[in-house]
């Protein structure tokens, strides 16, 4: 049920896709549901890849608990009412 999710946080290395695919994948079922993504490397994220995913922001690791609510906090209140 797509309607009862708020927010996926995603890593952009997993087994089977990238965290830039799921995006994507989710972007054709939900346009407005808010992705963020956690990297250690960034090569392969391009701000056109991750503005046509629907990426709204990306945290690059390590990371602090204050940059991850952060960046929660900023996706959340962005959504639309």
């Amino acid at each position: 049920d797509p309607a009862r999710f708020n927010l996926v946080l995603s890593d952009q290395t997993m087994p089977g896709m990238t965290g830039l695919v799921l995006a994507t994948r989710l972007r054709g079922i939900r346009p407005d549901l808010p992705v963020i993504l956690m990297s250690g490397f960034s090569a392969s994220l391009t701000p056109e890849g991750l503005e046509r995913a629907g990426v709204r922001q990306v945290l690059f690791k390590p990371l602090t608990v204050h940059q991850l609510g952060s960046a929660v906090h900023v996706a959340l209140a962005a959504r639309p009412a």
